[in-house]
């Protein structure tokens, strides 16, 4: 019996060490990215005495967690002034913030034409529904925008619709020029949690265990019937 006890116990062991391992790996990836090297469009905010707000609406159709805010960085040359960077929800609730500076993390884009740079914000869970993210340019800033370009956006987001406001400090962007201007006023962006999944080697170690222990069962099995 205490011989019996051992082989069962050992292949448990095994699997309770593998499942022990077998955690998601948490990856993020941008909301939004431009998906075009050819030329676009760059603005510069031109508002003396005030700034621009600029960034667009998107609509999220899985709940998804928002683990970081960003910027666009015109031909990956870096920042010349910090930016905030807002989330609000389409009621105008501000759901977290973040100041973006040439220090924070690059991110590469699909795009020659630029990278991002984001700065990392305590997890926040997106429900399903509307919601509106945008950044802060001072009058004649040196950092760019850049419109009439395309570009693609992670499962379960929705890109809807340009926003611009007129604003010294961070404030929800709801202003709209029109359909003519709808290609997007891209610099603010989050960054988004994607799908887990588990390490390959946790999945080498869970099925190891797992034929480890269908091996003593059936040895166990014979066991009782000798």
């Amino acid at each position: 019996m205490a011989r019996l006890l051992s082989r069962v116990q050992r292949p448990l062991l095994a699997a309770s060490v593998a499942f022990s391992f077998f955690q998601p790996v948490a990856a993020s990836t941008v909301a939004l990215d431009l998906t075009s090297s050819s030329p676009a469009t760059l603005y510069t905010c031109v508002n003396p005495g005030r700034g621009c707000v600029a960034g667009w609406s998107f609509s999220v159709t899985s709940p998804m967690t928002v683990d970081g805010l960003g910027i666009w960085d015109v031909g990956s040359n870096g920042l010349a002034q910090s930016h905030e960077v807002g989330l609000w929800t389409s009621a105008g609730v501000l759901m977290a913030s973040a100041v973006v500076s040439n220090t924070s993390t690059p991110v590469a884009s699909t795009s020659t034409r630029g990278r991002w740079k984001f700065e990392d914000i305590a997890s926040l869970e997106l429900a399903v529904g509307d919601n509106v993210v945008g950044a802060l340019y001072l009058h004649s800033s040196p950092d760019d925008q850049v419109g009439n370009t395309s570009a693609s956006t992670a499962p379960g987001i929705t890109y809807l619709q340009h926003r611009t406001a007129s604003s010294s400090t961070l404030t929800m962007p709801t202003g709209y020029f029109g359909a003519t201007f709808d290609f997007g006023f891209f610099g603010a962006n989050l960054r988004v949690a994607s799908q887990s999944v588990p390490e390959p080697t946790s999945i080498v170690l869970a099925a190891v265990a797992i034929a480890g222990l269908a091996t003593t069962r059936r040895r166990g099995k014979a066991f009782q019937r000798s």
